[in-house]
């Protein structure tokens, strides 16, 4: 399977192929023409408090990461009025940048610019926020399913007919070739702040013909490159089954069996184990977890797996093996990314002879501190004792 952050920051950045260039060009010399210049922020800031909005900064738009653009989209859009008013008289007025200042005033003058901006703020954060959620390190390998679920039926529903959608078992089937399968350009659903701009848009006919079709190709295209990175037809079973690590799913008794999770763990337990292990989940269904009762997945499962018999043996030993193997398997690569980041950080120019056992004791030691709270942390004796003449044996 591949990293979801990626593979969505992929999605976000072929999607938007089918939205003028231009809007982005706009972007980026916005930030490039104010960066390097207190003179012109403070004239912008004039601007700003005539139009009556908060002095902020333009920002950067990564080059390597789309799904950052939508920040930057807000903040443009917050001070629109301002930079229109801005340019369109810099763009006369400074010589100097005469060329680069006129072309970032045609950008915004022109009345599709504006509509994009919208369309595309209220897209994106549907990437957005699996990306962040995705980023997390907490277990998040059995919503995976729900999530890309979610995001592909929001998608498709703002330009498939309702009648299409609803007679789809599953939304991963969906047939992105048939034009009959789409809705007629004019209910096309693009949010409700852009669906008033467009009643009052001086648009013509044709312009606005080319916009809901860069519209609607921005959707199609979202959801092909998402059914091309996330094929849950064939394989999607397993994903859908691992749903039932979930707190609610085994209050609810979602699951009646673990049995068919039995072909993709084959590798964990022999044959002869899947029976004992689904005698423990169901064991587990009727068990009063009341008392152990907890949305945080690690924390519910850690407080189940810690039950005993009265001989002080373990009550779920299997299912304590299969929970811990479920819990390995990664659902992006944003952690092992953050740890290269530390890597780096600690490991400088300056610090160059940093050997790998004492980096790798730094990134335990902030590891372990991470999880404790740094201002009450308590050393225990037996680290204590370590700090001693062997220390500098070498």
């Amino acid at each position: 399977m591949r990293c979801v952050c990626h593979s969505f920051h992929i999605v976000a950045s072929n999607a938007l192929r089918f939205i003028p260039d231009e809007v982005e060009i706009c972007c980026r010399e916005i930030y490039a023409h104010f960066n390097c210049s207190a003179k012109r922020q403070n004239i912008l800031k004039e601007f700003q408090e005539f139009c009556n909005v908060k002095p902020h900064k333009m920002l950067h738009p990564s080059q390597t990461r789309w799904l950052s653009l939508h920040a930057v989209i807000k903040r443009l859009i917050e001070q629109y009025n301002a930079l229109l008013l801005y340019f369109a008289g810099t763009y006369l007025e400074d010589t100097l940048n005469k060329k680069q200042c006129e072309k970032i005033y045609r950008i915004l003058e022109k009345p599709s610019t504006i509509l994009y901006l919208d369309f595309l703020n209220f897209f994106l954060p549907l990437f957005t926020k699996l990306n962040i959620e995705m980023q997390s390190d907490d277990i998040k390998i059995h919503i995976l399913y729900d999530r890309i679920e979610l995001t592909l039926k929001t998608i498709a529903d703002c330009f498939l007919k309702k009648e299409y959608l609803n007679s789809l078992p599953n939304i991963f089937l969906i047939n992105l070739n048939n034009i009959e399968n789409f809705e007629s350009l004019g209910n096309l659903y693009l949010g409700p702040q852009l669906c008033s701009k467009l009643e009052d848009s001086v648009l013509t006919e044709s312009e606005m013909s080319d916009f809901k079709d860069n519209c609607r190709n921005f959707l199609i295209k979202s959801c092909k490159e998402i059914i091309k990175r996330f094929d849950f037809c064939d394989e999607g079973e397993v994903f859908k089954l691992l749903k039932f690590v979930s707190p609610a799913s085994l209050k609810n008794k979602t699951f009646s069996s673990l049995g068919p999770l039995s072909k993709y763990f084959s590798n964990v337990f022999s044959e002869g184990e899947w029976n004992e292990l689904d005698l423990e989940y169901r064991s587990l269904r009727n068990l009063n977890l009341i008392d152990i009762s907890t949305e945080n997945v690690q924390q519910f499962w850690k407080n189940v797996l810690n039950i005993k018999f009265g001989d002080e043996t373990e009550m779920f030993p299997h299912m304590k093996k299969l929970i811990s193997f479920i819990f390995c398997l990664p659902h992006s690569g944003a952690g092992a990314e953050r740890l290269f980041s530390a890597v780096n950080l600690n490991r400088t120019r300056l610090r160059n002879k940093l050997q790998n056992p004492t980096l790798s004791g730094i990134l335990f030691t902030k590891a372990l501190v991470k999880r404790n709270k740094c201002v009450d942390f308590e050393v225990e004796k037996d680290c204590v004792n370590l700090h001693n003449k062997n220390m500098y044996k070498n």
